[in-house]
């Protein structure tokens, strides 16, 4: 019978990890009221086109695509304003209800 084969890398039990070698994250920056406003209205104007809310408002630099619909998604769950719309589409047609 032949040995067995490990693979030979980093250990999959993690001894050999370190937090040194994990990617640094982002510092968490709080959203502006100007900035939670811009949002709701590019919703409410482009429905969920995130990048084009994006582009059109003048957020912060360090905003992704992400961060915006995180933030409006806990918005709508904290019903922080009362004229958040639901946006929901027809499934494949891409067409706002």
């Amino acid at each position: 019978m032949s040995p067995v084969r490990r693979p030979s890398g980093p250990s999959v039990t993690g001894s050999n990890t370190s937090l040194a070698t994990q990617p640094s994250r982002r510092p968490r920056i709080d959203y502006s009221r100007q900035e939670e406003r811009h949002l709701v209205e590019g919703v409410s104007k482009y429905g969920t086109a995130w990048n084009t809310i994006l582009r059109l408002y003048p957020f912060n630099r360090q905003r992704t695509t992400a961060d915006l619909k995180e933030k409006y998604a806990r918005l709508q769950k904290k019903k922080v304003c009362h004229v958040l719309p639901r946006v929901q589409f027809f499934v494949g047609t891409g067409r706002l209800v």
